[in-house]
């Protein structure tokens, strides 16, 4: 079963093909305002794809720029003449071949297993819908009181909490991820607010889905801090 982060990538993958064959289909009708705005979204999913591509693999960022140098190189290259091109080759050769061996080596690194495994915080939110508990607490980090709360206010109605100190909570809400996601800053200026509203209470997935793509974007911000620490509050 893919993990929440594959079924994240996988998204915006299709996302920007979609993108692309729309920018071409406005570029034919000449609907340029409409190219404008579509070269806009698919700025920002390919950064989505690429921070989450770079949370399951740490290379990736490596990666691209060697794939850019290579590309560079190959191109200034094939710039010269004929003639020049041989002369160069003892200079261009050299660099790309590293790179290309370096790029190799790279990709042959396996993937860490991911530490964003959701299937504590899946049963957790079964046992809240459930009545089994009342509150869950979700820590992105312990030291900096960062941690999502997920409220249960009745069977449908959730009250989800974003929590953090003064200064980086602003800072979460204008440029974060968290600010595409519908949040409303509290008067206290400590802690983001949403009701999420589940049609079906038998099914957990839109709850799962919210929480684990949220959770997933934001932890790029979150590099070196440790692991979610999940914490369960009864009734």
């Amino acid at each position: 079963m893919p993990s929440d982060l594959d079924i994240l990538i996988d998204y915006y993958q299709w996302e920007i093909v979609r993108i692309k064959e729309l920018i071409e289909v406005n570029l034919k009708q000449h609907f340029y305002k409409e190219v404008e705005f579509d070269e806009k979204a698919l700025g920002y999913a390919q950064r989505e794809l690429d921070r989450l591509l770079e949370l399951k693999n740490p290379s990736y960022s490596k990666i691209r720029r060697i794939e850019f140098s290579i590309n560079q190189y190959e191109r200034m290259w094939k710039n010269f003449s004929p003639s020049k091109s041989e002369l160069m080759s003892s200079y261009f050769k050299p660099k790309i071949d590293a790179l290309k061996k370096e790029l190799i080596e790279l990709r042959k690194l396996k993937e860490p297993p991911s530490r964003e495994e959701t299937q504590l915080i899946d049963e957790a939110i079964y046992n809240l819908i459930s009545n089994g508990l009342n509150k869950i607490k979700i820590h992105l980090s312990i030291e900096r009181k960062l941690f999502f709360q997920i409220h249960k206010i009745n069977q449908k109605t959730f009250l989800v909490t974003f929590n953090a100190e003064e200064d980086e909570l602003l800072w979460f809400y204008k440029y974060s991820d968290i600010k595409n996601h519908d949040f409303k800053i509290n008067n206290d200026k400590r802690r983001l607010l949403k009701n999420f509203i589940l049609n079906n209470p038998k099914d957990i997935l839109p709850l799962k889905n919210f929480l684990s793509r949220i959770i997933i974007q934001l932890k790029p911000n979150l590099r070196n801090e440790d692991s979610l620490y999940l914490e369960l509050i009864a009734n």
